[in-house]
């Protein structure tokens, strides 16, 4: 696992969060926009948390040594 690699994916509009003002002004929106939003936000939450738990796993080896 490289450390450092959500650094490199490029931001861009599409990649923005779902706002509650954005909704309200369109009646008709594809629910698939909030469910590729979802899943968007959940892989970078596991993502994180995976990577800290292996800091944090390393980090605790190493101290026992």
């Amino acid at each position: 696992m490289t450390n450092g690699w959500i650094n490199t994916v490029p931001l861009s509009s599409n990649t923005s969060t779902l706002s509650k003002k954005s909704s309200r002004s369109k009646r008709l929106i594809n629910p698939d926009i909030y469910v590729k939003d979802y899943l968007k936000k959940r892989a970078l939450i596991l993502s994180l948390l995976v990577s800290h738990l292996h800091m944090l796993v390393i980090n605790n080896i190493c101290i026992k040594h």
